[in-house]
Parts: C-alpha cells; structure tokens; sequence
C-alpha cells in the first residue's frame, strides 16, 4: 500500500492549519509592464485590518533592498479584509518617488497588517512584484490562471532564449524574507510548503516541478490544491532556469485561493 499521497495530503494540512490564523494572501495581476499600474487582490483567512489603501512602501530586488518609493497620502485610511471580504483597489502606479517608471525588475510592496478588534503590534507583509520591459521579455516567466480549492493548479514556464535548459521550482506560503540564489533574489521563504516542494518535490502534491524546458523553451508544472486549503490562502512560486553557467530567476508568482 502506498501512503505517501496520505502522508503528503497530512503534512499540507498541518502546514495550512500553523499559517491560518494570521495568513493575509496578496495576488498580484502581472507580470506588470513597466509605466503601467499594479493591480492587487488580497484576501485573508481571518478578519484582518490593514493600515493603509496603498502599499505602505517599495523596495527593489527584495524586501531589504534600496527604497524607491515611500508611504503615500492614504497611509491613514484602514482597510479590513477577510475570507469573504476581499478588497481589490490596494496596488502601485509602478512609478518610484520622482514619479519616473521604476526599471524593468523584481520589486516589494510592503503591506501593514494585523487581526481585527487586537492592540498587537503591525505585522508587514512583502509583494513580489514583476516589471517587465515593454517590448516583450525573453528571459524567463511564469505564469497561471486562478487557484482554487480542490483541483490541479496548472503552471507555465516560458524562456524562448533558453531552451533545453535546466530549471527548479519551488513554492512557499510567504514571501517575506525569501533568500539568495547565486547572482538572484528567491521571493519564497523556507516554510513548511517550501519544504514540501524542494529539493525533492513530493509527487502527491507538485508536478514537473524540476526537469529540463522543450526545444522551444517552454515547460509545465501544476500543484494538487488539498479540497480543506481554505479560501484566502495564499502560495507563491518562483522558478530559476539554467543553461550552462548562466542562472536566471523567474517572476514569482502569487496566486490565493478562492
């Protein structure tokens, strides 16, 4: 008897069931050609205030990286989420403090939290971002349609100046810290779903999360959503791709479950 799927189907559940009660999910509508707006979706899984309708502050490259936006005029107007109560309208212009389009890159909003009717310190929370050029990008990217519960979650990887070359992806609850990679800045942080899909992906869960992309650059991968992930739960992914001694870094991707 095989019980791995069960084990894996387990191990998910305790790791949704430790990140619920203070899991605040941001979907970010990308990647975002550079001079356009940053369109955000963000739910949570319980009842939970933000301190700002705008993203509180901008960094490049991760969230300790340069600033090149700081906190806009509506840092006052609170904002409270919940798992059926999203709000759509928090996101950025994609511009830095002198109003110039930000560079083509990865960047971080950081977004102020905390559990409704609570005096407990703020809690920021760190988008990844994508800006892409306007010409169409040859490097690598990923991209998704919607999350939901219970079914296969399909993945695309997409690098027509790299193909034949090898790539890894991993995936992650939270996007807060995320960690370096060589010459790259993954957006995913060591969590318990990180866990789970590097650097053995566990089958019962993650599909073609490593392997080699066709002739013509492109790969598939998709994740099994547990029937019990509740709504409002978000999961990142962020891929890196290489061929020979050149390592890139995808835009990550960040989907919440609806």
């Amino acid at each position: 008897m095989n019980i791995r799927p069960a084990v894996a189907a387990l191990a998910t559940l305790l790791a949704l069931g430790a990140t619920a009660t203070t899991q605040l999910s941001v979907e970010v509508k990308g990647p975002v050609p550079q001079g356009s707006n940053v369109f955000t979706y963000i739910e949570a899984t319980v009842p939970t205030e933000l301190r700002s309708a705008c993203p509180e502050e901008i960094r490049a490259g991760s969230p300790i990286g340069p600033v090149v936006r700081g906190p806009g005029p509506c840092i006052l107007l609170l904002v409270v989420v919940g798992p059926n109560s999203p709000y759509t309208n928090l996101g950025w212009d994609g511009r830095d403090s002198n109003r110039a389009p930000v560079a083509p890159g990865t960047y971080y909003m950081k977004i102020a939290h905390r559990p409704v009717n609570t005096n407990v310190p703020w809690t920021d929370h760190w988008v990844p971002v994508h800006i892409t050029p306007q010409t169409p990008p040859l490097g690598p990217l990923l991209s998704a349609p919607a999350m939901t519960s219970g079914q296969t979650w399909p993945i695309s990887l997409s690098d027509a100046a790299n193909p034949s070359a090898s790539y890894w992806m991993a995936a992650s609850f939270t996007t807060n810290r995320g960690f370096g990679f060589g010459p790259v800045h993954i957006a995913l942080d060591i969590d318990p779903l990180f866990l789970l899909s590097f650097p053995a992906p566990n089958p019962a869960i993650f599909s073609g999360f490593q392997g080699v992309t066709d002739n013509a650059g492109n790969a598939s991968a998709s994740i099994s959503v547990p029937p019990f992930a509740p709504r409002g739960l978000q999961v990142c992914v962020h891929a890196i791709v290489q061929n020979g001694l050149t390592v890139n870094a995808t835009n990550p991707l960040t989907r919440v479950v609806r």
